[in-house]
Protein backbone atom coordinates (compact mmCIF):
# COMPACT_ATOMS: atom_id res chain seq x y z
CA UNK A 1 0.00 0.00 0.00
CA UNK A 2 0.75 3.74 -0.63
CA UNK A 3 1.77 5.64 2.02
CA UNK A 4 -0.70 8.22 0.98
CA UNK A 5 -3.49 6.16 1.85
CA UNK A 6 -4.92 6.41 4.95
CA UNK A 7 -6.60 3.68 6.81
CA UNK A 8 -8.92 3.28 9.48
CA UNK A 9 -10.65 0.40 11.32
CA UNK A 10 -13.79 1.00 9.05
CA UNK A 11 -12.33 3.04 6.02
CA UNK A 12 -9.58 2.69 3.99
CA UNK A 13 -8.82 5.87 1.29
CA UNK A 14 -6.26 5.39 -1.46
CA UNK A 15 -5.42 8.33 -3.58
CA UNK A 16 -6.91 8.44 -7.43
CA UNK A 17 -4.00 7.68 -10.02
CA UNK A 18 -4.37 9.04 -13.54
CA UNK A 19 -5.01 4.96 -14.52
CA UNK A 20 -7.99 4.83 -12.08
CA UNK A 21 -9.46 7.67 -13.18
CA UNK A 22 -9.51 7.21 -17.00
CA UNK A 23 -10.61 3.60 -15.62
CA UNK A 24 -13.76 4.61 -14.23
CA UNK A 25 -13.99 7.07 -17.15
CA UNK A 26 -14.62 4.36 -19.56
CA UNK A 27 -16.48 2.60 -17.45
CA UNK A 28 -14.07 -0.31 -16.37
CA UNK A 29 -13.04 -1.75 -13.58
CA UNK A 30 -10.11 -3.08 -13.79
CA UNK A 31 -7.69 -1.15 -12.28
CA UNK A 32 -9.63 -1.44 -9.18
CA UNK A 33 -10.25 -5.16 -9.07
CA UNK A 34 -6.36 -5.26 -9.68
CA UNK A 35 -6.04 -4.26 -6.11
CA UNK A 36 -8.46 -6.67 -4.82
CA UNK A 37 -11.59 -3.21 -4.40
CA UNK A 38 -14.99 -3.89 -4.69
CA UNK A 39 -17.70 -1.27 -5.97
CA UNK A 40 -20.50 -0.01 -3.47
CA UNK A 41 -23.89 -0.06 -5.08
CA UNK A 42 -24.33 1.95 -7.69
CA UNK A 43 -20.77 3.46 -7.45
CA UNK A 44 -19.40 5.17 -9.44
CA UNK A 45 -22.92 7.27 -9.68
CA UNK A 46 -24.11 10.07 -11.73
CA UNK A 47 -22.35 13.14 -9.73
CA UNK A 48 -18.81 10.44 -9.21
CA UNK A 49 -18.45 10.48 -13.05
CA UNK A 50 -18.89 14.08 -13.47
CA UNK A 51 -16.33 14.85 -10.96
CA UNK A 52 -13.39 12.45 -12.83
CA UNK A 53 -12.34 15.07 -15.54
CA UNK A 54 -11.72 17.67 -12.67
CA UNK A 55 -9.72 15.23 -10.56
CA UNK A 56 -7.90 14.52 -14.00
CA UNK A 57 -7.36 18.06 -14.38
CA UNK A 58 -6.04 18.35 -11.21
CA UNK A 59 -3.88 15.33 -11.10
CA UNK A 60 -2.04 16.80 -14.00
CA UNK A 61 -1.17 20.51 -12.35
CA UNK A 62 1.30 19.16 -9.98
CA UNK A 63 4.96 17.86 -9.79
CA UNK A 64 4.08 14.48 -7.31
CA UNK A 65 0.11 14.02 -7.31
CA UNK A 66 -1.01 12.82 -4.25
CA UNK A 67 -4.51 11.90 -5.53
CA UNK A 68 -6.25 13.52 -3.01
CA UNK A 69 -6.48 16.81 -5.03
CA UNK A 70 -9.95 18.27 -5.42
Amino acid sequence: MSLNNIITERLLLIPFTTKMVLSLMNGEKYEFTEMNLGFGNGWPDKDALETMPKILKNLTLVEAPTGFES
